[in-house]
């Protein structure tokens, strides 16, 4: 499960840009990248964090690159079932990766 307030405590460390807090704070939650199924509630939303965060230096753009590859390729019927804001989300970060 990827619990909201990661999601909040990784978009406050970036707001406020505390880049050694946020690392640390993903360092302890990586486990998630390795188990991560787009059903699950959040995903979508923790790789569109993790991205932004790559983006500031935490680990290599194949890290986006293989959570990405885990996501539906085209929109169907399976991908209804992701937030329609973090289906944009991640749309707009697969375009910026090709």
């Amino acid at each position: 499960m990827i619990p909201d307030k990661l999601l909040a405590e990784l978009r406050q460390h970036l707001v406020l840009r505390q880049v050694s807090s946020g690392i640390a704070l993903l360092d302890a939650h990586a486990h998630l990248f390795a188990s991560l199924d787009p059903a699950q509630p959040n995903a979508a939303a923790l790789v569109c964090s993790v991205a932004q965060w790559v983006d500031i230096g935490y680990r290599e753009p194949e890290l986006i690159e293989q959570l990405l590859a885990r996501f539906p390729e085209r929109a169907s019927a399976e991908i209804c079932r992701f937030p329609l804001i973090s289906c944009c989300a991640l749309h707009r970060i697969a375009l910026s990766a090709a």
